[in-house]
C-alpha cells in the first residue's frame, strides 16, 4: 500500500510540475522533438516547447532513471524541465515522456548549437552520460519600421524650410535623434530643424529606456594536449577516452562528450555561457565505467582546475595538461523604440523672370509653371492667372508661381507706367529691323540710348548676350538659335525698355 501511495503521490505531482511546459504525446519514436528549434530573435521574448520521450530498456536491461543535467544556451534563454521539483529526474518505468521550456529574450545573435546532457541509470551502470545536440538560429535585433514613434509638422516642404518634431514617448532615459540634414540631437523633445537646401532627408529616432550594457563570457575550446594516469594503471591496454566536467558554484553545469579511444590531443567546440558573478571548476575525466568498459573499474579522475575568465594554455590539472578559450563579449543595449522616416524638401521654382512689352503694353511671364498669380500693389489680381497681363494702370506689379510640388517663387517687383494714364515718359526712339525675322536684325536708337545697358534673352530667362550700346544701329546674329519670341532689355538710368523679337526661322 505505502508503495501504491508513493506512486499515486509521484503521478500527481508530475502532473503539477509539468505545467511548465507541453508534451507532445504524439511522438511515438525515441528522441527529442522538435530536433531544431525555430529561430529566435534578438530582443524578442522567446518561448519554446522541447518534448523528449525516453526508451524503456536497452539490449535488454531497463532504464531505471533519466536525469536531465544541463542544456547550453546563449545569453538571455533559460530552461526549466516538467520534473524541475525532482530535480530533472524521470523514471521512463512509469512514463517514457517529459520536456523542457526554453524561454528567455536573446540577447546575442549567432547559430548555437545547444548541448543537452542527460544521465541515465540501467540495472547495469548509473550516470551513463547521453548528450543531444539541438541547433537554434538567433536573428540579429530586427528595426520595426512599422510606425513613427515621433511626428512632425510635414513630411515635405519647400526649401528651405523649418520643420518642428515631436516625440511620442515622453520619460525614458536617452534619445538619440537624426535630423538628415547634419545635426543630432539627444534631447527628449528636440528643437526645431533648418533644412536650407532640398534633397531627401532621413530621419531616425532611438529610444531607451535603459542604458546597461551585459557583460558575458563564453567557452568556446577545450582542448586536453596530453593525459595520463588511467586504465587502471596500465594505460598501455586502452586507448583514453576522455572527457571533462564543469561545475557551477559546486553544482554540475556541463559535462562533454566522451571521445572514445582517441589519445590526446584531443578537443572540444563548446558554446558556454558562463557568468563572472559565480565560480567554475573544471575537471578532466577518462571514462570506463560509466561507458560500459567495467574492466577498467571507475571513470579514472586526472585532474582539477578553478577556471578563469581568459585564455588557458599548457595549463596543468593534474595529470593533465588542457588548452581553453573563453570569449568576452560586451552586449549594448537594445532600443526600446526605433523608427525612420524621409522628408522630402523641394526646390523652389526657377527665379521668375518677367518682362514688359512696351509697344503692347502687356507683362509676359519667361517662366514655365503649373500656376501663375498677377499681384497689383501686393494686391492679388482676380482672374489674373496666365502668364500674361495687359497693364491698365499705373503702379508695381509682380508675379507669384506655384509649382507641382505647391512651392511658390515670386518674381521682382516692376514699377509701370500705364500708357492708359499718363503719355509715355519713356525718352529715346528705338526701333527692330525688321521684326519678325529670319535670324539678322538691327537696333536702331536715337542718341539717348547711347552708353545703355542691352540684355538679350530667351523666353525662358537664358541670357544670349550682354553689352553697351555704343553705336546709333547695332546689329545681331541669330541664325544659329532656333525660332522662338526674344527679348532685348535697354537700361539706362531710370529709363528701361523692353523690345520682343519674334524668330521665325
Amino acid at each position: 500500500m505505502k508503495a501504491l501511495i508513493t506512486t499515486f503521490h509521484f503521478f500527481i505531482l508530475s502532473q503539477l510540475y509539468s505545467q511548465v511546459c507541453t508534451i507532445d504525446y504524439s511522438q511515438t519514436q525515441v528522441g527529442i522533438y522538435p530536433d531544431s528549434l525555430p529561430n529566435a530573435q534578438v530582443g524578442q521574448y522567446y518561448d519554446q516547447d522541447l518534448t523528449f520521450k525516453m526508451p524503456i530498456d536497452t539490449l535488454g536491461y531497463p532504464f531505471l532513471n533519466f536525469q536531465i543535467i544541463s542544456l547550453s544556451l546563449p545569453p538571455g534563454l533559460d530552461w526549466i524541465c516538467s520534473n524541475n521539483f525532482n530535480n530533472c529526474n524521470y523514471n521512463p518505468q512509469l512514463s517514457p515522456y517529459g520536456c523542457i521550456q526554453i524561454s528567455g529574450t536573446p540577447l546575442v545573435a549567432g547559430s548555437f548549437t545547444i548541448d543537452v546532457l542527460v544521465y541515465a541509470d540501467l540495472s547495469v551502470v548509473n550516470d551513463y552520460p547521453i548528450q543531444f545536440q539541438i541547433p537554434l538560429d538567433i536573428l540579429p535585433f530586427q528595426i520595426n519600421n512599422s510606425g513613427l514613434h515621433f511626428s512632425y509638422s510635414q513630411n515635405s516642404a519647400c526649401a528651405p524650410a523649418i520643420l518642428n518634431f515631436t516625440n511620442d514617448h515622453l520619460g525614458l532615459v536617452h534619445y538619440i535623434w537624426d535630423f538628415g540634414n547634419g545635426n543630432f540631437s539627444n534631447e527628449e523633445q528636440p528643437s526645431a530643424q533648418y533644412y536650407e537646401t532640398p534633397g531627401n532627408f532621413v530621419l531616425s529616432y532611438t529610444a531607451y529606456d535603459n542604458l546597461d550594457s551585459l557583460e558575458f563570457y563564453s567557452l568556446t575550446e577545450v582542448s586536453i594536449m596530453s593525459m595520463g594516469n588511467f586504465g587502471g594503471g596500465f594505460p598501455s591496454f586502452e586507448l583514453a577516452d576522455a572527457y571533462f566536467k564543469i561545475y557551477e558554484n559546486g553544482t554540475l553545469f556541463y559535462q562533454s562528450s566522451v571521445l572514445m579511444d582517441q589519445n590526446p590531443p584531443v578537443q572540444w567546440s563548446t558554446q558556454l555561457n558562463l557568468s563572472p558573478l559565480n565560480d567554475y571548476v573544471i575537471e578532466i575525466w577518462e571514462a570506463d565505467q560509466s561507458i560500459g568498459e567495467a574492466i577498467f573499474g571507475p571513470d579514472d579522475f586526472i585532474g582539477s582546475q578553478t577556471l578563469n575568465f581568459s585564455n588557458c594554455y599548457s595549463c596543468s590539472l593534474g595529470n593533465a595538461i588542457i588548452n581553453y578559450n573563453v570569449v568576452n563579449t560586451i552586449v549594448a543595449p537594445t532600443p526600446t523604440y526605433y523608427s525612420t522616416d524621409t522628408i522630402f524638401i523641394f526646390p523652389p521654382p526657377a527665379a521668375v523672370i518677367v518682362y514688359l512689352d512696351t509697344l503692347t503694353q502687356e507683362l509676359i511671364a519667361a517662366t514655365q509653371s503649373q500656376t501663375y498669380q498677377w499681384y497689383y500693389n501686393n494686391l492679388v489680381i482676380n482672374g489674373a492667372t496666365e502668364p500674361l497681363l495687359q497693364i491698365d494702370a499705373t503702379g508695381y506689379y509682380y508675379l507669384n508661381v506655384t509649382d507641382s510640388n505647391l512651392c511658390s517663387s515670386s518674381s521682382e517687383i516692376i514699377f509701370i507706367q500705364s500708357t492708359l494714364d499718363e503719355p509715355s515718359i519713356i525718352k529715346g526712339l528705338t526701333q527692330i529691323n525688321p521684326n519678325p525675322t529670319n535670324g539678322d536684325f538691327d537696333l536702331i536708337t536715337d542718341s539717348f540710348w547711347l552708353d545703355a545697358k542691352m540684355i538679350l534673352t530667351t523666353m525662358d530667362g537664358r541670357l544670349i548676350l550682354n553689352g553697351t550700346i555704343s553705336e546709333l544701329k547695332t546689329s545681331f546674329h541669330l541664325n544659329s538659335l532656333d525660332a522662338g519670341v526674344f527679348f532685348l532689355r535697354l537700361e539706362k538710368g531710370t529709363q528701361l525698355q523692353t523690345l520682343r523679337i519674334i524668330k521665325i526661322s
